[in-house]
């Protein structure tokens, strides 16, 4: 069986050029971010999984709210969501998303690093981090901090596919690890 990562693929990549020859990147992703977030909903999952809703009832579940977006994008939007629905591809819709997020991040030389620190992070050691972390990957980085005192002293950082390990717990593992051998 094709994995949802397989199939949202070429979807997302779709949708990435159109949004980028537009220049709307992040208008994309805010809609994108917004079906999401509908085709999650108890309700609207059953809708999808159901093959009696029509492909228009399909459609009408997805239009877009009027917002500060663009019409033309929010056209464009709606005419990526009806190829979807016609190809039964709206439950792939939460994968499609995060690819398009990873090909938006890779292009706009950016990154989210989440570090899960024991107590809050002081502004200028938030800056730090930033800046160091930002040099070591090459790109534009913002932090998203998470507490858990289980941790005990120190952070984890998590960049990608790299995780840093500089909390006392870690430590302290490495430690009994050692005197155990």
């Amino acid at each position: 069986m094709i994995s949802q990562t397989t199939l949202a693929r070429p979807y997302a990549k779709a949708a990435f050029a159109i949004a980028r020859e537009a220049r709307a990147l992040g208008a994309w992703n805010e809609l994108l971010d917004w079906a999401v977030y509908v085709a999650l909903m108890p309700d609207a999952r059953v809708l999808l999984e159901s093959p009696r809703v029509s492909a228009v009832e399909l459609n009408a579940l997805f239009e877009t709210p009027k917002s500060a977006v663009d019409p033309s994008v929010r056209a464009t939007f709606a005419s990526f969501i009806e190829v979807l629905v016609d190809n039964r591809r709206l439950p792939v819709l939460p994968s499609i998303a995060q690819q398009f997020s990873a090909l938006r991040a890779e292009f706009e030389r950016t990154m989210v690093v989440r570090v899960v620190s024991a107590l809050p992070i002081a502004v200028a050691q938030q800056e730090q981090l930033k800046s160091a972390l930002a040099k070591r990957f090459e790109r534009t980085v913002e932090l998203e901090i998470e507490l858990d005192p289980a941790i005990i002293g120190g952070a984890i950082i998590h960049a990608n596919d790299s995780v840093i390990d500089g909390s006392l717990r870690g430590k302290l593992h490495k430690l009994k690890t050692s005197l155990a051998a």
